[in-house]
């Protein structure tokens, strides 16, 4: 993996801190690759990284929130490809062009999340219902988030909420699409980002036709 999944900061202290976390998460994907998400238990994930039970419960309460993490750095990326857009873009069309950019630059290897850990994130996602809806939660909540920065409003606005709300579905949507690709080996690390553009593509167009608002 190139960088880190957290950002550097100045101090000692926290550099070591951030490094720790990034540890955690790079030996948490890495189990779930080898054995199975089902079968990695929080004190393998701790072994692996060297480090005890107690430190990682420093820095995420469960198993789950290491993969949540990953989700959360990378609507931090869709965030801040948004700044990117222009401001006369509608904030549908504007996220669109901001996740897109992620998954290009995920494929060209300009991330620190390579695409074989994605995929064993997504494979991670989507390995149950409620994974799925803490996925969504997150998704939903960088959205309103970013909105709130791009528009100049608070993300408990309605308006934000209803976008954000309508943005992780289309993701979930999406993301869903691929999940039987992936049982019949469709799927693999260097065509996971294309796949992923395509099916958010497919998915946004569906919704634009439904609401009357072709992309632009």
């Amino acid at each position: 993996m190139t960088g880190n999944l957290v950002p550097t900061t100045a101090g000692l202290r926290e550099r070591k801190k951030q490094q720790t976390r990034h540890t955690l998460i790079v030996a948490a994907l890495d189990l779930a690759e080898e054995q199975g998400y089902e079968h990695t238990t929080v004190e393998q994930i701790a072994d692996r990284a060297e480090v005890s039970a107690r430190t990682f419960a420093r820095y995420f309460p469960t198993k789950d929130s290491v993969i949540l993490s990953v989700l959360a750095w990378l609507a931090a990326g869709v965030r801040d490809g948004l700044r990117d857009v222009p401001g006369d873009v509608s904030s549908f069309d504007a996220l669109l062009r901001a996740t897109l950019s992620l998954l290009d630059r995920t494929e060209r290897g300009a991330m620190a999340m390579r695409p074989d850990r994605l995929l064993t994130v997504l494979r991670v996602v989507h390995s149950s219902p409620g994974m799925q809806a803490a996925a969504a939660d997150v998704w939903s909540t960088s959205t309103a988030a970013a909105l709130a920065e791009r528009i100049g409003d608070v993300a408990g606005d309605r308006t934000i909420q209803l976008i954000s709300g309508v943005w992780s579905a289309i993701l979930t949507s999406a993301w869903s699409e691929l999940g039987a690709l992936q049982a019949a080996s469709a799927v693999t690390a260097e065509t996971l980002p294309g796949q992923m553009a395509t099916a958010l593509i497919r998915a946004y167009d569906d919704f634009a036709e439904v609401a009357g608002n072709p992309r632009r």
